[in-house]
């Protein structure tokens, strides 16, 4: 965590904003994503953390507040069910026109970060993630071949279900940017991520 908090004043960030996410924004990540359990050891899928220079953050959902309390330092980190506090109110509530939050940007929506420009006036898009300069030993990207499932497995081909989604559909085009989502319609799978 002290590498963290360097990280902060050396570069004059108040906060830095780190969700248990991916560039596709999934739930469930492959292990060289796991950004929050290798920095605190919570191994649950809901979770961000806001990284301050004097004390850290931690969001989750009811599902995992217990978890965290179990996983987490508690000296490090304050738990904040979002039910009770969502994010973006913690942040309106918290952060100070004059405070400086850094965010990686492949790691959070158009929508979120639009939502932040609109009450804070010092936001800084990161080149590099500081969790990876210092996680050393970071998993290499799993490279699994993709292999079509059989028709008996998953009931309908790729397109039957084109068919039923475009019954009603009036636009020009869908964009599809989920790999559990293309998965399922395109009927292939992998094995990047365990379980999933």
């Amino acid at each position: 965590m002290k590498r963290i908090t360097d990280f902060l004043i050396k570069n004059n960030f108040d906060y830095f904003l780190l969700p248990n996410s991916d560039e596709f924004f999934s739930e469930y990540l492959p292990q060289n994503q796991k950004r929050i359990e290798f920095i605190c050891g919570f191994n649950g899928s809901n979770a961000t953390i806001i990284f301050g220079q004097k004390k850290n953050y931690f969001f989750t959902d009811g599902r995992y507040v217990l978890q965290a309390k179990q996983q987490l330092d508690l000296n490090q980190f304050e738990i904040i069910n979002i039910a009770e506090k969502s994010l973006i109110s913690w942040l309106k509530d918290n952060v100070d026109k004059s405070q400086n939050l850094a965010l990686d940007p492949k790691l959070l929506s158009k929508n979120f970060i639009d939502e932040c420009e609109n009450f804070l006036s010092k936001i800084t898009f990161l080149q590099k993630n500081p969790i990876d300069e210092i996680w050393l030993e970071k998993p290499k990207i799993k490279a699994s071949p993709v292999f079509s499932c059989p028709l008996d497995l998953v009931g309908e081909s790729f397109q039957q279900k084109k068919s039923k989604i475009l019954e009603n559909f009036s636009g020009d085009a869908i964009f599809i940017s989920k790999p559990e989502n293309l998965n399922w319609l395109l009927n292939i799978r992998s094995d990047d991520i365990e379980f999933t």
